[in-house]
């Protein structure tokens, strides 16, 4: 909220510097584009005379990020840091598996000293690359500093301001280990970038630790500048993918194991080979689910989990699509052939074979039904409304589909084994 209220306090003063200013010869109003950094940069640089500036920047109008004796006020972000310090992010309480051990391992071991100074953390929301910046936190006690990106903008902009950069420099350098959160964040940010190159820089050559974090490979698909890439490169660079199957396995049966028995342990090993696309965090919010339903009614059916797993990866529906394997897996379950399911045949295990696929392709995968219609060759969207519309009054229609489900799982799982 400080932050919020700082900005706009800017942003008017922005406007006070500009009228000011107007009367001048030579003035050129700002640019829309401008973001406020540079503003403030621009606005200040025209501004060389002190009395100028008091006179615009009145005393009684203090910007709220400043503290009572009218001094910017350094400790925020040590207090930023020390409030993720909790017992949830630990290093022992992080699952680790094909997708994120090489930088479980790099992170791990920036005590030690043989280990890289400089590190970067890539990859897709809700993996754990908060986690393990958090875990490290907590080794390092009060000789580190995080930032978001977004905090060290507003700070930076802030002591620009306050004509603090000097002391917003210091108080970072003074820290064995710098940790920046959402480098993709700083994109369009050239200013901040440059400033960031330039303590990199100094963490460096003085043999301290830095490390980023980003939603994006910070080379190749974040647009950086060319400072701040240089630095970067001398960065080991870890990605963190979304979980593989055997991680996917061990947190489900680690948060759900009092819940279990054959038959849902069995589905869940199913469900583990899905390439679905689910982040850790959907998994954490997969397990509550279901632990709250089972609080309820107490009934953890195989069809219920798959249910809960379903509506949180609805979103990843073509990785979790596989139209060789679902139409393979009609074709054994009805006795009929994939000739005849595509082909319009009028044989009545085809029609029905059709008919139910129609309804998993709807309800399950979420496709429209001229995508359903294009997927199993049917004349429009129409046709595939009409079996759709069929397949929900026949009787058996939820066990159908339970059981041709099983079968592609099955296929998908032997499938998703031999890529392994």
């Amino acid at each position: 909220m400080e932050n919020k209220q700082a900005k706009i306090f800017i942003t008017k003063k922005i406007e006070l510097i500009e009228d000011s200013l107007r009367s001048r010869k030579g003035f050129e109003p700002l640019k829309e584009s401008q973001d406020l950094e540079s503003s403030i940069s621009i606005c200040l640089n025209k501004l060389p005379q002190k009395t100028c500036q008091r006179e615009i920047f009145k005393e009684d109008e203090k910007p709220p990020i400043q503290s009572k004796n009218n001094k910017r006020d350094n400790s925020d972000a040590t207090l930023r840091s020390n409030c993720f310090l909790n017992e949830t992010y630990r290093f022992d309480s992080f699952l680790t598996g094909q997708s994120n051990n090489f930088a479980f391992r790099a992170i791990r071991s920036l005590q030690s000293e043989d280990s890289p100074n400089q590190l970067v953390i890539f990859g897709p929301p809700g993996n754990g690359k908060s986690h393990l910046c958090y875990a490290l936190l907590r080794e390092f006690e009060g000789r580190a500093m995080y930032l978001s990106s977004e905090g060290f903008v507003s700070q930076f902009v802030s002591s620009v301001y306050n004509r603090s950069l000097q002391k917003f420099r210091e108080q970072i350098f003074q820290k064995d280990l710098l940790i920046i959160e959402d480098l993709q964040f700083l994109k369009g940010k050239e200013k901040s970038q440059q400033e960031l190159a330039y303590i990199i820089d100094n963490f460096a050559k003085s043999e301290k630790k830095v490390i980023l974090t980003s939603d994006a490979h910070p080379l190749t698909e974040i647009n950086l500048c060319h400072q701040l890439k240089a630095k970067i490169q001398n960065f080991v660079i870890c990605e963190i993918k979304n979980p593989d199957r055997t991680l996917i396995e061990k947190f489900m049966n680690l948060h759900l194991s009092n819940l279990l028995n054959d038959r849902t342990t069995q589905i869940l090993k199913e469900l583990s080979y899905l390439p679905s696309g689910l982040s850790v965090r959907s998994l954490n919010a997969i397990c509550k689910k279901i632990k709250m339903i089972s609080a309820n009614n107490g009934d953890l059916s195989p069809n219920l989990i798959e249910s809960v797993v379903l509506e949180y990866r609805t979103a990843f529906a073509k990785d979790f699509y596989k139209k060789n394997l679902l139409i393979r897996a009609a074709t054994d379950l009805f006795k009929t052939t994939e000739s005849d399911i595509l082909a319009r045949s009028k044989k009545s295990n085809a029609v029905l074979a059709r008919s139910v696929l129609s309804y998993i392709l709807r309800e399950s995968f979420g496709f429209s039904f001229q995508k359903i219609s294009e997927e199993l060759n049917l004349k429009d969207h129409s046709s595939a409304l009409k079996l759709y519309e069929k397949a929900k009054t026949l009787p058996s229609v939820q066990e159908l589909k339970e059981t041709l489900m099983r079968h592609y799982r099955g296929f998908l799982s032997n499938t998703a084994s031999e890529n392994y």
